[in-house]
């Protein structure tokens, strides 16, 4: 049998402790160990563990209660994880990924918990107990009985077994962990006490590291951007230089890529395509990983952020039919099914070098302009002549020029790139949301009447048929809906049929 999928990701993404699959179980055994003692079996002075003294003591009960504020945040996320979906929903494994989710943000406190994490975690626990399961030989825990997903209770934290094997149902928890922990990539403090251990001459540059982590990660000071936003912008300037007219055409409509780049990066495309396909990205990520020449991780993130850029140009036609804002965002915040993943993937890593040159401040090289023009089928004038600054900042950087003639030729008042575009771009964004807030303030109301309307003319419409089961329906002028004389019919269709969106706004 040949090496299986978690495998290949933990080889890439370094995820066990010094290679040593066993280490890392212990580890997490240790995590667990100690965030889940109860405080009642300290052996403490009720002076020092007291369940009344400050939150911001360090004291067994507050961190007993800091746990367990983690774990129903957790919890009310799990609950609405891929609904309808037995193995999601099954109460070990539920269990677990509570577990594993409440120890990442137990060790890392300075990001915690944050929305989206649960959906990359289940991804990898559900390939793990997979393999798991699907493992022969020396692969396998032949004397684990556990099946996830099946319900019950997961299995109970014993001592690690040394020499149990890499592929163990039983340790399929502990194994997420690692595997979790390790595409999260070190917090930025964690980044920084690398750094400055390099600074000092120690040996600290370890495996190279996806870092996603850095993607739910704050700006690192007021007002200024975070890393998830400049990765956006990356995206849009990259867009710039290989499909300007798409991007032209999307900045002139006010688009800005955070709308739906955000989503994309945090949850590594888990949201957008099937599971499977979604597991297909991801092995294209941990490849980029292994193959990282500059060992800080950037060669995953470069990819992903090509991966976002491909996905736009795969609804460029789309994008140019849209009518307007709210077509747009909605085409990229539904992305449809693609044919074939691959061909996705493909084209990421021919843009990935475009990424690489604007996160580095370079300009992008005409082959790969050239390259990436042919692989995505786009033709020549639609691909930027490389003039673009490659900067990464600012609102949507790179092709300033030809932005601006697009945003003249338009109307928009929009310009290409620098400060003065952001207020601008974000103006129209937020005009459209509350203009869509104030026309859906009323729509309450309204279906209040309507189906008042619907209820009135039912009744009337019953107390008719009671007379004459075979009469033509009388029509009722008087239904409160400004006397348009419709009677029955209208109520028979309103039984089998919710009122349409036309209706609510009228």
């Amino acid at each position: 049998m040949g090496t299986l999928r978690t495998e290949r990701w933990a080889s890439n993404l370094r995820a066990f402790a010094s290679g040593s699959v066993a280490k890392s179980r212990e580890r997490y055994a240790s995590i667990r160990e100690d965030h889940e003692c109860d405080p009642r079996d300290d052996a403490h002075s009720p002076s020092v563990n007291n369940p009344l003294m400050p939150a911001s003591e360090e004291t067994p009960w507050a961190k007993h209660f800091k746990a367990r504020e983690v774990r129903d945040l957790v919890a009310k996320d799990l609950e609405r994880l891929h609904p309808g979906e037995a193995f999601y929903n099954a109460k070990d494994v539920q269990a677990a990924l509570c577990n594993v989710l409440t120890a990442w943000a137990l060790v890392n406190p300075e990001v915690g918990y944050r929305q989206g994490m649960h959906e990359l975690a289940s991804l990898i626990f559900f390939y793990r107990a997979s393999d798991a399961a699907a493992g022969t030989g020396t692969g396998t825990d032949a004397g684990a009985t556990h099946a996830w997903g099946e319900g019950g209770d997961p299995p109970p934290m014993r001592p690690i077994d040394a020499n149990a094997p890499a592929l163990s149902s039983t340790y399929v928890e502990h194994d997420t962990y690692a595997m979790f922990d390790a595409f999260l990539g070190p917090t930025r403090d964690a980044r920084r006490r690398r750094a400055n251990a390099n600074e000092r001459g120690d040996d600290a540059t370890g495996p190279p590291f996806v870092n996603v982590v850095a993607y739910y990660e704050d700006a690192e000071r007021r007002g200024g951007a975070s890393e998830v936003q400049r990765a956006c912008d990356r995206v849009f300037a990259v867009l710039d230089e290989i499909d300007a007219s798409t991007s032209e055409r999307m900045r002139a409509l006010g688009v800005e890529p955070q709308l739906f780049c955000l989503r994309w990066l945090r949850l590594a495309f888990t949201r957008e395509f099937h599971l499977d396909d979604a597991a297909r990205v991801w092995d294209a990520i941990a490849d980029a990983n292994a193959g990282d020449d500059r060992g800080d991780g950037h060669a995953a993130m470069d990819f992903m952020e090509a991966f976002a850029v491909s996905m736009i140009v795969f609804v460029r036609g789309d994008v140019a039919d849209a009518e307007d804002f709210g077509g747009v965002v909605k085409r990229l915040q539904k992305f449809p099914p693609a044919c074939d993943i691959d061909v996705l993937v493909s084209r990421a890593g021919v843009i990935a070098p475009a990424v690489k040159a604007v996160r580095e401040g370079k300009d992008v090289p005409t082959e790969v302009l050239a390259r990436a023009g042919i692989e995505l089928g786009i033709p020549a004038n639609s691909v930027a002549p490389g003039t673009g600054t490659g900067t990464g900042t600012g609102t949507f950087p790179g092709a300033a020029a030809s932005a601006s003639a697009s945003a003249s030729a338009s109307g928009s008042g929009v310009g290409g790139g620098g400060d003065d575009a952001r207020p601008q771009l974000g103006a129209k964004a937020n005009e459209f949301l509350i203009k869509a807030k104030d026309a859906s303030a009323g729509v309450g109301a309204r279906a209040a009447d309507l189906f008042a309307n619907i209820g009135a003319r039912a009744k009337a419409a019953m107390a008719n048929a009671g007379h004459s089961a075979s009469a033509t329906p009388r029509k009722n002028s008087g239904n409160g809906n400004g006397g348009d004389g419709r009677g029955v019919e209208v109520v028979d269709q309103a039984r089998s049929m919710p009122p349409s969106p036309k209706e609510l706004g009228s």
